[in-house]
This record gives structure tokens, C-alpha cells and sequence, in this order.
């Protein structure tokens, strides 16, 4: 007998009759990203794997949004986990609205231009390390000094196309095409809480 999937487990159809094929599909990719991270197929997963579940389904949570949807989806019984149930209505709800997408790569090309005054494709590593560490979501200085190291030229500038080309996340995300890189970021979460 196949093991029982996270919405069979539910016991009652999450989709009712009103459900739309895609709302359905949906709602199948997000109990298939939150399987991944039901450790003790009991239905819960810590509320640290909320984020990779819904950059799993396409979409680019700022910190804000994610501590935002957290506070919703917090289970009260088991604080610092949450429940598939609790979490599909909400995270449904942001792809059916088409919430929260990642940017279009001529969008963020724009947007670069927008910084690059003198017109070069290029803007230099000092600039962004100061723009990415003082406005919106904060990085720190770590992940700012990777970011840059691998994104830089020898004479510390990105050039920002190329840059664009590879941030744009993919708008039609395939779960199951995803499952190793996911179980992977598990297993190396577990290892580094050892």
C-alpha cells in the first residue's frame, strides 16, 4: 500500500465542489512542499521551513510577509509549528491573487538602470553592498560578502543583466522537480542544529 499523501491524511477533501482545476493543482503543490517538511508525518512543520514552502510554490516572501503569515498560521496547540489545514487557505489564496511573485528579469533590469548613471551594464560591488545592507529587507553582512564574491568581476563590479538573468525565480515551479534540492536544504538544516 502507497503511503498516504498530506491532504489524504487530512481525512475530508480539502477542495470543495466550487474548487477550480487550478485551485485544486494549487493546493496539490502545496501539501506536496509541505510534506517534505512533516518530519514526523504527523502533520506539523516548524514554522523556520515556512519560507522555503512558499518559495517552493513560486512565489518571493519579503521578511515582512513571511512574519505576517507565520502569525496567522502558528499552530497554538504545538507553537513554532504549523498545520497544513492552517496554511492552505492563506498560501492559496496569495497564488490564486497572484501575491508575492518574483519580478519579471526586464523588470529588475529597469530597476538596476535606474542606479547605473553612467550607463555602463555594470554597477560597482561598494554601491550595492552599502544599497543592500541600509535599504528594505536588511542582508547581513555575510550574506552580502557571498552574494558579492560570487556575483562580482575581478574589478568588483556586477555586471547587473547577467545579475538579473539569474535572480528571476521561475514563475511555473514544479514541485516534484524540486523535492532533492528541498530534502537537501533539510538534511543540511538538521545537520547544522547537531
Amino acid at each position: 500500500m502507497l503511503p498516504k499523501t498530506a491532504l489524504e491524511r487530512l481525512g475530508s477533501p480539502v477542495v470543495t465542489w466550487k474548487s477550480s482545476s487550478y485551485e485544486i493543482f494549487t493546493e496539490k503543490q502545496i501539501a506536496e512542499a509541505f510534506e517534505v517538511f512533516d518530519e514526523d508525518r504527523k502533520g506539523k512543520a516548524k514554522l523556520k521551513h515556512l519560507g522555503t514552502i512558499v518559495r517552493a510554490v513560486g512565489r518571493v516572501p519579503t521578511l515582512q510577509d513571511l512574519e505576517d503569515l507565520a502569525s496567522k498560521v502558528e499552530d497554538e496547540e504545538y507553537p513554532g509549528y504549523f498545520r497544513l489545514p492552517k496554511l492552505l487557505p492563506y498560501l492559496t489564496e496569495i497564488l490564486m491573487k497572484d501575491n508575492w511573485k518574483s519580478s519579471t528579469e526586464e523588470g529588475m533590469i529597469r530597476a538596476f538602470r535606474i542606479l547605473d548613471a553612467d550607463r555602463k551594464g555594470v554597477l560597482e560591488s561598494a554601491f550595492l553592498r552599502k544599497l543592500f545592507t541600509e535599504q528594505g529587507d536588511n542582508f547581513s553582512s555575510e550574506e552580502i560578502e557571498k552574494f558579492l564574491n560570487t556575483s562580482s568581476d575581478p574589478a568588483g563590479n556586477i555586471n547587473y543583466k547577467e545579475l538579473c538573468a539569474d535572480l528571476v525565480a521561475s514563475q511555473m515551479f514544479d514541485i516534484a522537480e524540486s523535492r532533492r534540492k528541498i530534502r537537501e536544504k533539510l538534511v543540511d538544516d538538521r545537520y547544522r542544529m547537531c
